[in-house]
């Protein structure tokens, strides 16, 4: 809609002019990243699921041989295999479309067992293996997961400067545009009535 206020200048309509290929500009440019961040996203969506899928099966595995290792041992034995194994995590940083995505992987050392081979039973030495097997998988399913939120954000986001240039301030300026070349035709009608209308005078005198 229009401004009843704008100065119907030809610099202002240069000025307006100039901003609208401006906005075009960027609108196009908001629409082509918000759609490949789309794009992005859905592939993070589909491998964050099936992340999700492993993480969850591996669990229950997990939990399955926790059970059939309490059979076999102590508690104080089964529950030693979930002290935290000597790694270190690292965080570190991915770019993509401009943007920073956390990146959690782990460094691991070997270390002696907590529990003794020789008394140990073949469940306990399987459940030890999985755990360690299992966090890598926390870690990526974890990375996945903040990245889709991460990217969920800034597609939100970035819609709303889209919407805000296609629906708000792209039409304004073309309205503004509209206006002041309809009053710039208007002062030229009326300058140009003036014109013949003086030069009628002054004929009508000599």
């Amino acid at each position: 809609m229009g401004s009843s206020n704008i100065s119907p200048t030809r610099i202002q309509l240069k000025n307006l002019t100039n901003k609208l290929i401006i906005a075009r500009r960027g609108h196009k440019m908001l629409k082509d990243k918000n759609d490949e961040m789309i794009r992005l996203f859905t592939s993070l969506i589909k491998k964050t699921m099936t992340a999700r899928k492993l993480v969850e099966k591996e669990l229950n595995d997990i939990l399955e041989q926790f059970v059939l290792s309490k059979g076999t041992m102590s508690n104080v034995e089964v529950y030693s295999t979930f002290l935290p194994v000597n790694y270190m995590i690292n965080f570190d940083l991915e770019s993509k479309m401009n943007m920073s995505f956390p990146k959690i992987t782990q460094q691991t050392s070997k270390q002696e067992l907590p529990y003794s081979y020789i008394d140990s039973s073949p469940q306990i030495d399987i459940l030890s293996q999985k755990l360690q097997d299992f966090m890598p998988k926390i870690f990526e399913l974890s990375t996945l997961e903040k990245s889709c939120q991460m990217l969920l954000k800034e597609i939100e986001r970035t819609k709303r400067r889209v919407n805000a240039l296609e629906f708000i301030m792209i039409p304004d300026l073309e309205s503004n545009i509209k206006l002041i070349k309809f009053r710039l035709e208007e002062n030229d009608r009326a300058s140009r009535i003036r014109l013949i209308k003086y030069k009628d005078l002054v004929k009508n005198q000599g």
